[in-house]
């Protein structure tokens, strides 16, 4: 079974399927791969691969915003890995995370409630963030679901 992971480079561009909360703070997020199409003018059209959907779950999530990719601004001083699918080590969000929230990390290291991570999806026409103290369930999606 093909898996995807955060922090890994993906080669092809990510589109957001569906995004739905759930009871009990949970975040479900149904991404496709992108797939070539075809080539005109020197532009190939990408679009969503039908037989490439995964499912993202975070359970317990601190944080999360959706954006207009159109709209998204970046930080040349962020550090992260991956390309479609990031794991920040800085970004402006964990620095402004104890202002949002009652989160905070302190001089000794220790963060409460528990250490975090900001993971980032970025797809065609949407960036997603999500801080959570869990790892996100990630599971390919079969043609029936």
């Amino acid at each position: 079974m093909k898996k995807l992971a955060f922090g890994k480079d993906l080669n092809k561009m990510l589109f957001l399927i569906s995004a739905s909360e759930g009871e009990d703070n949970s975040i479900r997020f149904v991404i496709a791969l992108g797939t070539n199409g075809e080539t005109a003018n020197g532009a190939t059209l990408v679009f969503p691969d039908t037989s490439e959907f995964y499912e993202i779950i975070f359970d317990d999530y601190i944080l999360h915003q959706t954006r207009n990719e159109s709209y998204a601004s970046y930080d040349s001083g962020e550090v992260k890995k991956g390309r479609g699918l990031v794991i920040f080590e800085k970004s402006r969000l964990i620095d402004a995370l104890p202002v949002l929230t009652d989160c905070r990390k302190f001089e000794d290291g220790s963060f409460y409630p528990e250490k975090w991570t900001h993971y980032g999806l970025f797809c065609v026409n949407h960036v997603i963030d999500v801080i959570s103290c869990r790892e996100p369930e990630i599971r390919k999606l079969t043609e029936e679901e």
